[in-house]
């Protein structure tokens, strides 16, 4: 069963990133009603592994396990940037409280990350947290923007179904009046 907690940081999360912009947002983009939300945020409903099946399918970033157990990390991908770290070139990846830095020279470098409960002793591991940092908002930011694209995409669907839908009917019409009129 989801944790309604865990919920509501999905919630959250995707308002903060602008994916949503309310619980009926929300609500609409999963199939289910804002009354409906609304029991489940108040502890009214219990919610199935379905349910988080449909969270994850609707919202891809999110990852399943940690919706229903909390035993990994939110989101399912570890962002990645190419960078440039005291002027080498390199790669920065950050995940699991971790971020390690490839150099061009392929030397795989992997700090405890500061921004995660870490220490840092270096400068490099704190450059290499703050990109990590920039590179984990940077990716949420794309993610979400991918979702409001999709959810965009589907409302325009939608629009053109209802436009199809008004021109059949507007030649319904139009045949009835040229019946009627002849």
């Amino acid at each position: 069963m989801i944790d309604i907690e865990r919920l509501r940081d999905v919630l959250n999360y995707l308002k903060y990133t602008k994916v949503i912009q309310t619980d009926s947002d929300f609500a609409t983009l999963l199939g289910k009603s804002k009354s409906y939300l609304s029991e489940v945020l108040k502890g009214k409903r219990t919610l199935s592994e379905k349910f988080s099946l449909k969270v994850c399918s609707v919202f891809p970033q999110i990852n399943s396990d940690w919706l229903l157990y909390g035993n990994v990390d939110m989101l399912k991908s570890a962002p990645t940037e190419h960078v440039a770290i005291n002027g080498m070139a390199g790669t920065v990846t950050g995940r699991n409280n971790k971020v390690s830095y490839i150099g061009s020279n392929n030397k795989i470098t992997q700090h405890k990350s500061s921004i995660m409960g870490g220490d840092v002793n270096d400068n490099e591991s704190s450059e290499i947290d703050r990109l990590g940092k920039i590179i984990t908002e940077q990716s949420v930011t794309i993610a979400l923007l991918e979702q409001r694209v999709a959810f965009n995409d589907a409302i325009v669907a939608s629009k053109e179904d209802i436009i199809v839908g008004n021109k059949q009917l507007i030649s319904v019409l139009t045949d009835r009046i040229k019946e009627l009129t002849t």
